[in-house]
């Protein structure tokens, strides 16, 4: 039954992007350790945050609202980007490494679309060894920005890989991430997935 559900996901992802003219730009927020009892919509009823603009993508958008997860990141992301659970993508605990022979979303999207799409990856990868840097462009991304690891040891000095190139930032690295997002979705005139 879960895997209907992660090939239904996929099926209703290229379904969308199928059915738009014009071809519709696609942000996917995966976030770590948040779970549906952690913010409004849901139907869970309690004390929540105040997320006005997690509201407003959430009503202009899809909400899933009946998925199955990993309690654990690495195999969560590697299960949307392919389609397929752990057991079927070698993903079953952080960090992987997530096989090449596995089709990700981002050369489903690349060889199905009817438009060029632009493809980033902002935040954390997880999904490989510490030193293959290139694992998010032979996955299909064209831009990668953020951690290679499980997170930071300093949320202000800390290390960031950008299209392969390992830097140091000194910059709060929420904000420094969030910031990039959006920088980078401003600079396309192009379809982007993000």
């Amino acid at each position: 039954m879960k895997a209907y559900t992660l090939l239904a996901l996929h099926l209703l992802f290229w379904g969308v992007v199928k059915a738009q003219d014009p071809a519709p730009n696609i942000v996917l927020i995966i976030a770590d350790d948040l779970g549906i009892d952690a913010i409004s919509g849901f139907g869970i009823e309690g004390e929540m945050p105040v997320t006005p603009t997690l509201d407003s993508l959430r009503a202009a958008g899809i909400t899933f609202t009946n998925c199955w997860a990993s309690p654990q990141c690495s195999p969560t992301r590697a299960a949307i980007l392919t389609g397929q659970y752990g057991i079927n993508n070698g993903v079953m605990t952080p960090p992987g490494p997530l096989g090449l022979e596995h089709e990700s979303i981002f050369n489903r999207v690349k060889s199905n679309a009817e438009v060029s799409y632009e493809m980033a990856v902002i935040g954390k990868w997880h999904l490989a060894g510490r030193n293959n840097f290139d694992h998010p462009a032979e996955h299909g991304v064209d831009h990668y920005e953020g951690l290679f690891d499980s997170g930071v040891e300093d949320y202000y000095e800390w290390t960031k890989i950008t299209n392969g190139v390992s830097g140091t930032v000194t910059e709060y690295a929420t904000s420094h991430l969030t910031d990039a997002a959006i920088d980078w979705v401003e600079e396309r005139s192009e379809p982007w997935l993000l």
